[in-house]
């Protein structure tokens, strides 16, 4: 799993959607520049590995031969606490108020974790940086968080 330390702002939540399936919504007020959340999935070197369901969740990792296979689980009740939870954010092409942003390993652990603990918290071992989910604007309570996503395949 990657990252092995998902993040969730305590601010946004899991919910149905009423343009697709589950999306993420603002619990609360959220202002622009918030990290909201990280994608977190299975890193592989070869896309073809994907189920076909799964390419609808596949990111490719920005300077890297590496994709993130995002697919969220068919039930979220088997969804870990300690996964992001940014598959669940829907697209918007027309007035997205997130984007996709990189942070390298140790802005990571810097501004999310803290100081870590113990060494199993580092991530500082892995090459790729961290995907997550920025805030582009102020998004206001029960507002979905979308954002504008490229299709790989």
């Amino acid at each position: 799993m990657w990252p092995r330390i998902g993040y969730n702002d305590s601010r946004i939540e899991i919910r149905p959607s009423t343009t697709q399936g589950c999306g993420l919504y603002a619990r609360a007020d959220i202002m622009k520049g918030t990290l909201l959340c990280t994608f977190s999935g299975r890193l592989l070197k070869d896309r073809t590995l994907l189920s076909e369901n799964a390419r609808r969740y596949a990111i490719r990792v920005a300077n890297t031969d590496y994709v993130l296979d995002c697919e969220p689980p068919a039930n979220i009740e088997e969804l870990e606490s300690t996964r992001g939870w940014a598959c669940f954010a829907n697209s918007d092409m027309v007035a997205p108020n997130a984007r996709r942003d990189y942070l390298p390993v140790k802005t990571y652990e810097k501004k999310v974790l803290g100081q870590p603990t113990s060494p199993p918290r580092m991530l500082s071992d892995v090459q790729p940086p961290v995907l997550c989910l920025v805030a582009t604007r102020f998004i206001p309570a029960d507002e979905e968080i979308c954002w504008n996503y490229p299709c790989i395949f």
